[in-house]
C-alpha cells in the first residue's frame, strides 16, 4: 500500500520509532481474488481496478488499482475494520469510557 493509505493521522515519529501503521491482513486471499477476477474478465491483473472482499469469520475489503493493493479496511491489528466473527471491528474510541461511566465498569488489572 502507498504511504497515504498506511499512515495514521498521528505524529510521524510514532511511525518512525514504533512502526505504528496500518498493515492490512488477508493479503494472499485478496491477491487470489483480484487475479481470478482479472482472469474471468479476460484482462491482465495490472489492467484492473477492483474492490476485493474476504468474507467469512474473518472479513476485510481491499482496493486494488492495476493489480496492486492501494488500501484496506484492516489496520495495525486485525481488530480494525469490518465486523467479524470474534472481533467488533471499528468502534468509537469513546465507547469504553462511556460504558465505564454509565455501567460503573472498572479497568481490569
Amino acid at each position: 500500500m502507498p504511504p497515504e493509505a498506511y499512515h495514521y493521522a498521528l505524529p510521524y515519529e510514532l511511525y518512525e520509532k514504533h512502526r505504528v501503521r496500518r498493515y492490512g491482513f488477508h493479503g494472499t486471499s485478496h491477491r487470489y481474488v483480484a487475479e481470478r477476477a482479472a482472469e474471468m474478465l479476460g484482462r491482465r491483473p495490472d489492467d484492473c481496478n477492483l474492490i476485493t472482499l474476504h468474507l467469512g469469520n474473518g472479513c476485510s475489503a481491499a482496493a486494488v488499482r492495476n493489480g496492486e493493493s492501494v488500501d484496506t479496511t484492516m489496520g495495525f491489528t486485525p481488530l480494525e475494520g469490518l465486523v467479524m466473527g470474534t472481533r467488533s471491528g471499528d468502534i468509537d474510541p469513546a465507547l469504553p469510557f462511556f460504558f465505564m461511566t454509565r455501567l460503573a465498569w472498572q479497568p481490569r488489572k
